[in-house]
């Protein structure tokens, strides 16, 4: 590997590489990274968080967007509700586990739409979208 050509190019600030940490899905979790990250010296440039806007308070989203506001880091958050919350049993079917994190029918779409208002309304400005149907609306 000691063959590999190094890259001159940088982000703007200089920097030559971005941490971003995915799955952090809950407002405590978000502190204890951000917490650790800065005693050992390392910044996190973007917290992904992928359980969906629809399951947090606006309280937790508002504390989510306040430490990405403090520690200067970009925020994510995924929409929903998508269809492994749903009451039908389809994505657990042999043909059904296709569907994903895609959404099931109008009314989750609406929803989903719904769910990044309320994102916005509260101050994020990242969202994570599973469906490509709901990029199209």
């Amino acid at each position: 590997m000691g063959d590999l050509p190094t890259s001159g190019q940088t982000f703007p600030d200089g920097a030559h590489f971005r941490i971003e940490v995915p799955t952090v899905n809950s407002s405590a979790a978000m502190a204890a990274l951000l917490k650790r990250a800065g005693e050992l010296g390392i910044t996190i440039n973007r917290v992904t968080e992928t359980y969906g806007i629809f399951r947090h308070t606006s309280g937790e989203i508002k504390e989510y967007v306040q430490m990405a506001k403090d520690h200067s880091c970009d925020l994510i958050l995924s929409c929903g509700p998508r269809a492994t919350y749903d009451t039908g049993a389809t994505v657990l079917s042999p043909q059904g586990v296709r569907i994903g994190y895609r959404l099931r029918g109008m009314e989750q779409v609406v929803r989903a739409i719904e769910d990044v208002k309320r994102a916005v309304d509260l101050g994020v400005r990242g969202i994570l979208v599973y469906d490509e149907g709901l990029l199209d609306s």
